[in-house]
């Protein structure tokens, strides 16, 4: 599991975040693209690694011919005129509540071009982008962790679970790093199983490994060498070092990111609810961390043990696609 170091003069290295980077839209601009737009405080996103079909979805498609539209039968939602599949009987009482996007194509095929399109948000080409590079478009979370960091968090403000992005044969595409913005805004990603009754953030352990007593000494130790450090205009990186090291002092001792990624503090019902499976408690541990002020939750769909391209728990099926829904 990545997570935390222990030592508080090396967490910087992975809590790379900066409050004082947040732009603001200027005045014109907001009244342009309308009063609603940047509302929002906080976003979990899902990644449903394969693609959920849309004619098994939120698109049916019931006029179409019958090997486009597929076996599965539209059903009523609670909008006029609007149906989804009747694979989806709980999610329908929720339409109301939704945005469902029908007019979105990247035309291309493949997993990896399509869904770099999507997380960065900018077209791949040309070659393939089943490898990640340093001149890659940054995933849309470390734009949020540059611009719009956490005012409760910073030194969480884009967080990634419970795995990296993999397809076939293990390859991990491009798309899901900060690119060509740098090591330094790279969400921070927790590599785990929520589900698993031992689950911790092992960084977190600070009080059973160093006590806060001398954690503050060596605080103090660092600020002492940092003021033999003559700066000048270009000393930038050194003070953004400075300020990422605070955040990464306070996250570390005031205990709010620990609780928040301690599951045994919600009710069994709730666990059982959201399932006690991986892709489950790792949704649940997105609102969690969402609540306690974390700006961005990416949940991607994990990779299950024995998992294949013709046989997997995903939905890129490949083969048998209707029978195994």
């Amino acid at each position: 599991m990545r997570g935390l170091t222990t030592l508080g003069l090396t967490l910087p290295e992975l809590l790379t975040s900066s409050s004082n980077r947040a732009v603001a839209a200027p005045n014109s601009l907001s009244r342009e693209i309308g009063a609603t737009f940047g509302r929002a405080k906080n976003c979990i996103f899902l990644w449903l690694q394969g693609g959920p079909p849309q004619h098994e979805t939120f698109d049916p498609k019931p006029d179409a011919p019958v090997e486009i539209r597929g076996p599965s039968k539209p059903i009523a939602t609670t909008v006029a005129e609007v149906h989804f599949c009747e694979l989806l009987p709980r999610t329908v009482r929720h339409s109301h509540r939704l945005a469902v996007v029908r007019s979105l194509s990247t035309r291309d095929d493949n997993h990896d071009v399509s869904g770099y399109w999507s997380l960065p948000v900018y077209p791949y080409g040309p070659g393939s982008a089943r490898q990640i590079k340093p001149s890659d478009w940054p995933y849309f979370g470390s734009l949020v962790k540059m611009l719009k960091p956490s005012q409760k968090m910073p030194a969480l403000t884009s967080v990634w679970l419970p795995d990296v992005m993999r397809l076939n044969d293990n390859v991990q595409p491009a798309g899901q790093t900060a690119g060509f913005l740098g090591k330094l805004w790279e969400l921070e990603r927790f590599v785990g199983a929520p589900a698993s009754a031992d689950y911790h953030i092992q960084g977190f352990d600070v009080r059973e490994e160093l006590t806060k007593a001398r954690l503050t000494h060596r605080r103090l130790l660092l600020k002492q060498m940092n003021q033999k450090v003559p700066l000048d205009s270009s000393a930038e990186p050194i003070r953004a070092w400075d300020r990422l090291s605070e955040q990464a002092f306070e996250l570390v001792t005031s205990g709010a990111a620990r609780a928040a990624f301690d599951l045994s503090r919600e009710s069994e019902r709730t666990r059982d609810r959201y399932g006690r499976y991986t892709w489950g408690q790792s949704c649940l541990l997105a609102r969690r961390l969402i609540e306690a002020g974390v700006r961005l939750v990416h949940v991607n769909w994990p990779r299950e043990p024995g998992d294949s391209a013709v046989d997997n728990p995903m939905w890129n099926t490949h083969a048998q696609n209707a029978d195994r829904l």
